[in-house]
């Protein structure tokens, strides 16, 4: 492999970028959920039950961590038709606070992306 320790590999965005102090979109829904642009998501504030974010565009091997470091459960959205874990995009899926996932896209089907989670945690 000649790509250094300090590489960046982009795919639609630098996969090493890293942003903190998100905050989710307090009307709980896809439409105007907070768009997450960097691989590593700190959501720092969560106001209300099901404040929202939302995922990129789904490519496959795309895989993004956030951690909710809010104080109330945060629903995530795949953008446009994606899906996680199954669950109609217009649904998302909830992550509890002081908890944190990657959110992994395994495939892009008729120009869908399909996400499958993986929940931890958050170290303390």
């Amino acid at each position: 492999d000649s790509r250094g320790q300090n590489s960046k590999v982009s795919v639609g965005y630098t996969l090493s970028s890293v942003e903190i102090g998100i905050t989710a979109q307090a009307d709980a829904t896809k439409a105007n959920a907070t768009q997450l642009a960097a691989r590593i998501n700190r959501v720092d504030t969560v106001a209300g039950a099901a404040d929202s974010v939302l995922l990129p565009q789904g490519e496959a091997g795309l895989s993004v961590l956030i951690i909710n470091d809010g104080a109330n459960a945060l629903q995530v959205f795949g953008k446009g038709d994606d899906t996680i874990d199954a669950v109609a995009t217009e649904t998302g899926v909830a992550l509890t606070n002081a908890k944190r996932a990657w959110f992994h896209c395994t495939e892009v089907a008729a120009g869908v992306g399909v996400w499958q989670s993986e929940t931890g945690v958050k170290a303390t």
